[in-house]
């Protein structure tokens, strides 16, 4: 034995610290898109996505490690290099952290079991290594290892999610009382989750999925922790990411009425086309019963394209009266943060005050009344109900960061949720210098680089200045911006860099523009006075 026991008890505690925190940097990925394998494929096709294969956790730890057991294998022992493996991982993370902090996934009992899980696998390679040293470079492959135990519990995850949401369905037809309403869209859903909610919460009792949980589990779990002895309106987003999955949320909630909010690119890369997210959409509005009621956008073309496969009561809202709109908006003003648009309902003229910012925001409140005045609420009821309105996290909020505006969309990652920001960003005067920071927009398959050009041809008109934090949308930005209004372009690829620039914007008389999510510690710093 070279090393000593205390030596290999050192060796051991690093070995354990080194791969724990790299395994959690694997889980926070395979969290971040919810272990699915069609997002992770995405991620990974994407130019991010290879820049990240391209890192020590990945690649050149594969490469280090063959090559350390391939030409020092002869000269030293099995000890030597499983420790000149260790320090390797041990420098690496310390340079990690130093150059932009370590990712953690939120610790669940499925990260917490996955986690033991790989270090388990790893911790038999090294042991069986012992004897046969053929086996140690599959100490290489840590993101394999992550996904191989995922795959582990994957059988038994499906059996336990199925089990579960069979107990959620039951449970929801035991309350016979509860009026379940729907919501779905590519985007604009929680916001209208978050508002229906608020004043359908003015005459009755409602409860609500929370926050952006929106997919099948999440919502059964939901369900399951919840007493609906005394409730009277269940309020449900409903998220996608492939067909199919829509219309497993609607069997087990039973949905009386559905709300469509609008559909675009969003999700592409994994919906393939933007018919088959509208087909995925519709699974909500054609589990709707006859006597139900569909609340649709028919500014939006794609929400009208199957209008006709729904069995249900339609309710239509928008600015286009082509179709006909229950609810027409008819006039809208955004002034001293306050949105006051004109409607008519069943041809009868209201007007709504609500203490929000964008035009956009009207789209959300629309389908709310619809909604209320289906469930029997008076149009002078509504009218109070929305000028209460309290603004929702996800929604863009204004602030102060020191002398500089910001306005935080750091929710938002679609393209008219984008385009409608860098409309308010634009109301502000041009003697305020004006800056977008966003990490661009995801999962918008074959068609990303002509929406981020589409998109950087609005920001030119809007900002002087964008800063990307991801390198991978730079091309097709930098064509968007070209020729325009001469809008400034710079890629900030790290959190500490990050900072410092927004740090320099604390004195300045700036508008900032927060698009997409920042990275925590910028994003904890330009909150900070919030």
């Amino acid at each position: 034995m070279i090393f000593s026991t205390p030596m290999l008890v050192a060796l051991g505690a690093v070995w354990l610290a080194t791969a724990a925190l790299e395994y959690i940097e694997h889980l926070y990925a395979l969290q971040l898109k919810e272990y699915r394998w069609d997002r992770l494929s995405d991620y990974f096709h994407s130019h991010e996505g290879h820049a990240k294969l391209l890192e020590y956790t990945y690649l050149w730890r594969v490469i280090w490690i063959i090559i350390v057991y391939g030409f020092l294998s002869h000269w030293f022992s099995l000890e030597v290099i499983i420790a000149i493996v260790v320090l390797t991982d041990l420098l690496a993370l310390v340079m990690r952290k130093q150059r932009r902090g370590l990712s953690r996934p939120v610790f669940t009992m499925k990260v917490t079991l996955l986690l033991l899980l790989a270090l388990l696998f790893e911790g038999s390679i090294i042991l069986l290594s012992v004897s046969d040293t053929t086996i140690a470079p599959l100490l290489s492959a840590r993101f394999l290892i992550a996904f191989a135990a995922l795959a582990v519990i994957g059988v038994p995850s499906k059996i336990t999610k199925w089990a579960i949401v069979k107990l959620a369905t039951k449970k929801i037809k035991r309350a016979s009382q509860l009026r379940v309403i729907g919501i779905t869209g590519s985007y604009g859903k929680t916001t209208t989750k978050e508002f229906l909610s608020e004043i359908l919460g003015k005459n009755f009792k409602v409860i609500k999925t929370p926050k952006n949980i929106n997919a099948d589990i999440g919502i059964a779990l939901f369900i399951l922790r919840t007493s609906f002895a005394d409730a009277d309106i269940f309020v449900v987003e409903m998220g996608a990411y492939r067909m199919g999955e829509i219309k497993i949320i609607s069997d087990m909630v039973g949905p009386e009425i559905g709300v469509l909010t609008a559909i675009n690119e969003q999700h592409l890369a994994l919906f393939k086309t933007v018919e088959n997210t509208t087909k995925t959409k519709y699974e909500l509005l054609q589990s709707l019963p006859e006597d139900g009621l569909a609340v649709v956008n028919a500014d939006n073309p794609h929400c009208m394209s199957l209008i006709d496969s729904v069995k249900a009561k339609k309710a239509l809202f928008g600015f286009d009266s082509d179709h006909d709109p229950r609810l027409h908006i008819v006039d809208i003003k955004v002034k001293d943060q306050e949105l006051k648009f004109q409607y008519t309902l069943y041809k009868e003229s209201h007007i709504l005050a609500a203490p929000v910012m964008g035009e956009h925001i009207a789209m959300n409140i629309a389908p709310c009344v619809i909604v209320a005045d289906h469930l029997g609420m008076s149009q002078q009821e509504i009218t109070q109900a929305v000028s209460e309105l309290s603004i929702p996290e996800i929604v863009l909020t204004t602030y102060m960061y020191g002398s500089a505006i910001i306005l935080d969309d750091s929710y938002n990652s679609n393209p008219d949720g984008f385009k409608a920001a860098l409309t308010i960003l634009s109301s502000y005067p041009s003697s305020k210098h004006r800056i977008v920071i966003t990490r661009g927009m995801l999962e918008l398959g074959d068609r990303s680089d002509e929406l981020h050009e589409e998109v950087a041809g609005a920001i030119a008109f809007s900002a002087d200045e964008l800063i990307l934090i991801k390198n991978e949308y730079e091309e097709p930005m930098k064509r968007g911006l070209v020729g325009k209004y001469n809008t400034e372009m710079q890629v900030i690829d790290t959190d500490l860099t990050l900072m410092t620039y927004v740090k320099s914007l604390y004195s300045k008389d700036v508008v900032v523009l927060l698009e997409n999510r920042l990275y925590p510690l910028t994003l904890k710093e330009i909150r900070k006075d919030k």
